[in-house]
């Protein structure tokens, strides 16, 4: 599903894979994987979800190069 991950004041389009407990997996568009990963490493945000629905996360816990889904917790 089409989101959109808001990270110190910035949104980010992305789609929501999914939610495993209380770790939220994106796999995320448009952005240089190594830098936002830096950027973002202990920032809260929020996932956006294009139905509405939306999950607050504090922290950023992995990252997968190869598939850009980043995993936020």
């Amino acid at each position: 599903m089409n989101c959109s991950v808001v990270i110190g004041g910035q949104s980010y389009p992305g789609s929501f894979i999914g939610s495993r407990g209380t770790v939220y997996d994106v796999r995320m568009a448009g952005i240089n994987g190594y830098n936002f990963v830096m950027n973002s490493m202990n920032t809260p945000g929020v996932i956006q979800l294009a139905d509405g629905r939306s999950f607050n996360f504090t922290v950023l816990v992995g990252f997968d190069p190869d598939t850009f889904t980043v995993n936020f917790q």
